[in-house]
Parts: C-alpha cells; structure tokens; sequence
C-alpha cells in the first residue's frame, strides 16, 4: 500500500508513507480512508479478524498509522466485524458505523462507535434499539437503519452510506 499526497490539484505527487518502507504502520487491507485536516486520518480495512474492528489513525498527515483497538462486545468475538470511516456530524462528535460480515443472529443487533472529543476516545454502542449520549440520540428501526439527531439536526444512516436531512 502506499500513501501519495498532491499539493497542487493532483499535478504531482509526493510519497507519505509506503508499506515497502521499513518501519511502515500503514495498515494493509485498506477499504476506505479520508483526512479530515492536514494531520488527520482515517483507515478502515476490510481484513477478516474475528473479533477485531479494522480501524486506525495518523495524526502526522499519514507518515504513521495507529490501531484505535476499538472493544468489541463479547457476544461479537467470533464476528468478523467490518467498520465505516467515521462520519463526522461537528468537530466534535462523530459515528463509526459496523456491520459484521458473518450471518450469525448477533448481526441483527447493531454495534456502532461513537465519540463525543474528534474522534481521540470511543464508545461502543451495542444491541439498543435507541439510546442517548450527551447531545446526541439515535434510533435503529425495522430494517435496521439509524436515524441521529443532535440540535435540529438530523442524520441517517442506510446500512452504506450516510443522508443529511435538515430539520
């Protein structure tokens, strides 16, 4: 895997980090990533690993990579769990959704991540069809799609992709 940044609207590129270097944290089986500031990044892989949920973090612009080892519920240790880049509704709070890749009755349960400080610590939120956490409460319905509200603010999220609606 390697990690290329353009400065000048894609004109020419410059090599962050690659996974041939020595040393290199950058995550292999990457799915997905984005940069929500100059400094920091977002990967979630798509590496089967029961139990685990494929996310990392860099804070120096995508030279190093970190493992956010977010805690799975014990009933998911089994699971293949597969993560979305966190969805960011402010600077502040932000969502990682999850689905788990096996067809085991705990994936009908739901087990998304959710923090309340840009994304530094995280909370796992499993099995509630709705709840509460600071400003922001959601709710899960029938076919297991999630609505959030924070404000007048509102936000779903259809299983692959997010929707903002506007209250």
């Amino acid at each position: 895997m390697v990690l290329s940044q353009s400065t000048d609207q894609g004109k020419t590129w410059t090599i962050v980090t690659s996974s041939d270097q020595e040393g290199s944290t950058i995550p292999g089986g990457a799915e997905s990533f984005t940069f929500t500031d100059a400094n920091t990044g977002w990967i979630v892989t798509n590496t089967p690993a029961e139990g685990k949920v494929g996310a990392y973090k860099s804070i120096d612009g995508g030279k190093s990579w970190f493992d956010l080892n977010l805690p799975v519920p014990g009933e998911l240790k089994s699971s293949n769990i597969k993560a979305v880049l966190p969805y960011f509704l402010n600077k502040d709070i932000c969502v990682m959704m999850t689905t788990q890749t096996d067809e085991s009755a705990e994936s009908s349960k739901g087990l998304f991540y959710v923090s309340m400080d840009g994304g530094v610590e995280w909370s796992p939120i499993f099995n509630q069809r709705e709840g509460t956490v600071k400003s922001l409460h959601w709710s899960r319905d029938e076919n297991n799609n999630y609505s959030f509200f924070m404000g007048k603010g509102k936000w779903e999220f259809t299983g692959s992709q997010w929707l903002r609606n506007s209250k």
